[in-house]
């Protein structure tokens, strides 16, 4: 028996939800025997639905996961635990965990001090007790094994890949961008996303665009400080967090996405923009060229003037324009939840 900790149903939509809610969203259609484990403070019902999830316990958040969780689990014959989200039951042995990535182990300074601390002392104690080890692209892979001194054997790549539900389209536009030209930014606001640069940039560029960014600040993260200045801007808008269907709408009319983010496991932002037609500017670092390949122009994160010229290019040279649109959609078509899954399924019974 399989079962799966879907604790992320209680909690708002980022990369590493949205890799979770995919991945079993197609495990169930593999295997109708797998049972979707969730605390009763769902948010996300429709989901929850389709997954026909079992809720165990009266708790949620950590207590119900490292708690309530494994003690339902010894109860029903210690199957096997699938953790999608970096964490896992630590009183519980037959866990498999996918780690996105090991920024917090690796930039503390990017985090707020107790969401650090806990990760410093967990995630060791994860990875060496785990059944099996997933992570989302081959540059997270060699981190893991670098940083925990582990097998390279025991740990298997489940890539990321665009959902159904971001698409192009034309019916959001409560913000009147129809008229604008604008640049997009988009990721939770905190000082691993590097806006600083995005906003240096910016500034520099004389012309009629607009710069919008849409996702709003996280509390595991520490706070940055210029983004109170930038606020002031009126060609800067910051929507806060968006639906799947307005960020469609966003990546389709923007002029270009800029996605500098100084460390990322994965980067999906990158391949929605290029699913929905968006010309991608992409940091030079971490696994971006990665997944971005041909289709995205590299910057050096921390250089806002080779940001501000590689805006221009794209400003002024249609074919290059095209050309990153054109390869950015046969970059996309690479990744599919479905084979990711399938993937993942495959390696639990290795």
């Amino acid at each position: 028996m399989i079962c799966i900790n879907c604790r992320f149903l209680s909690q708002q939509i980022t990369g590493v939800q949205r890799y979770a809610i995919e991945i079993c969203l197609q495990l169930r259609l593999f295997d109708k025997h797998i049972i979707f484990l969730s605390p009763g403070n769902i948010i996300h019902q429709s989901i929850a639905e389709k997954l026909n999830v079992k809720i165990i316990g009266t708790k949620s958040g950590y207590y119900w996961e490292q708690v309530e969780l494994p003690d339902w689990l010894k109860k029903h014959g210690n199957p096997l635990l699938v953790n999608l989200c970096n964490i896992a039951p630590l009183r519980y042995n037959n866990n498999s965990i996918t780690i996105h990535d090991i920024a917090v182990l690796k930039h503390k300074e990017w985090f707020s001090k107790k969401f650090f601390l806990f990760y410093k002392v967990v995630m060791p104690l994860l990875v060496k007790r785990a059944k099996k080890i997933f992570t989302v692209s081959e540059f997270s892979k060699s981190e893991i094994i670098s940083y925990f001194s582990i097998n390279p054997d025991s740990v298997f790549v489940v890539n990321n890949a665009v959902s159904k539900t971001i698409s192009p389209n034309d019916t959001s536009d409560r913000w009147e961008l129809n008229d604008k030209k604008y640049i997009l930014a988009v990721s939770s606001i905190n000082p691993r996303k590097n806006f600083k640069t995005i906003i240096e940039a910016f500034n520099k560029i004389d012309s009629d665009m607009h710069l919008v960014v849409a996702g709003e600040a996280n509390k595991a993260f520490n706070k940055v400080d210029y983004i109170n200045e930038a606020v002031k801007n009126k060609k800067i808008l910051f929507l806060g967090y968006v639906s799947d269907e307005e960020l469609g709408f966003l990546y389709k009319n923007a002029f270009v996405f800029v996605y500098v983010s100084l460390y990322e496991g994965f980067g999906i932002p990158m391949l929605e923009a290029m699913s929905c037609g968006c010309p991608v500017i992409a940091a030079n670092n971490t696994s971006m060229i990665e997944i971005g390949r041909n289709a995205a122009l590299f910057v050096d994160a921390l250089d806002p003037e080779q940001l501000r010229k590689s805006i221009l290019d794209i400003n002024n040279d249609a074919h290059l324009r095209n050309n990153l649109i054109a390869n950015g959609h046969l970059v996309n078509k690479e990744y599919t939840w479905e084979e990711s899954a399938r993937k993942l399924y495959e390696r639990l019974f290795l």
